[in-house]
């Protein structure tokens, strides 16, 4: 993706972020603009009907670019979440006139289907649930949390009763463990989902205390309804894999 890219300092300073998320679509913050780089921006043109550009990059080089004035962002943000894109906004961390350097920078938001309390993109008509699902050997566990609303459930049981469960519930988001893909194609075939991620292991024992440092207002939202509940069942995995998830960047005011 970014093996032409010409490192000068902004593109330097870009790729570090970008290598944070490197799936989800970078808005990276220039001035009065949120632009878009290289393969985020012939995605963004595509899903805003914005124009892509390109800018210099280096001696007689060139990047693909594609942006829009910063109060515009509640109108372009929730049609990215709505094409199924995980965004990473990357906001201006000082006063560009109080420097002579480059304007430090730093991930402030990262938005995705699942994991949003921006109005202009929740429905309040219906949930807005992040799932986690965890294919143990006798039964799977599946957790729901709407940080919206500070809605959380989990539950355990045979495939067929997942399947009932995410169908239901209807989560814009659910995270599997890697390398079970057939399995979560079997599980949830009939469920429409707008974003599916794969991530590492879950593993019920591994309650990790960087979670809690990172974002102990979803560490208590979850923590206030599992009470006892700490053991080996399937059920509270797939908790721990979506709290460590939804963990801010740590320029986030969140913390």
């Amino acid at each position: 993706m970014h093996e032409d890219i010409v490192l000068t300092p902004m593109m330097k300073q870009f790729l570090e972020l970008k290598a944070k998320h490197p799936d989800a679509v970078m808005l990276f913050r220039c001035g009065d603009f949120y632009e878009t780089y290289s393969t985020d921006a012939v995605l963004a043109s595509e899903i805003l009907g914005i124009t892509l550009t390109k800018r210099a990059n280096g001696k007689g080089k060139t990047i693909e670019m594609a942006g829009f004035p910063h109060h515009a962002l509640d109108t372009y943000l929730p049609k990215l979440i709505r094409a199924g894109k995980r965004v990473a906004i990357c906001d201006q961390l000082e006063d560009p006139k109080l420097t002579k350097k480059l304007v430090k920078r730093g991930i402030t938001e990262l938005v995705t289907p699942g994991v949003s309390i921006n109005d202009n993109i929740l429905n309040y008509r219906e949930n807005n649930f992040l799932a986690a699902v965890h294919f143990g050997k006798g039964a799977c566990g599946v957790a729901f949390l709407d940080i919206s609303t500070g809605e959380f459930l989990t539950a355990e049981g045979s495939f067929d009763h997942i399947d009932k469960l995410l169908n239901n519930f209807a989560p814009k988001e659910v995270l599997f463990e890697r390398g079970r893909r057939g399995m979560f194609d079997a599980a949830v075939a009939q469920v429409h989902v707008d974003l599916e991620v794969g991530i590492d292991g879950i593993d019920p024992f591994c309650i990790s205390l960087i979670i809690i440092a990172e974002n102990p207002q979803a560490v208590y939202i979850a923590l206030e309804h599992i009470g006892n509940k700490m053991g080996i069942s399937p059920g509270i995995g797939p908790t721990y894999a979506m709290l460590e998830y939804i963990a801010v960047d740590e320029d986030s005011p969140l913390v």
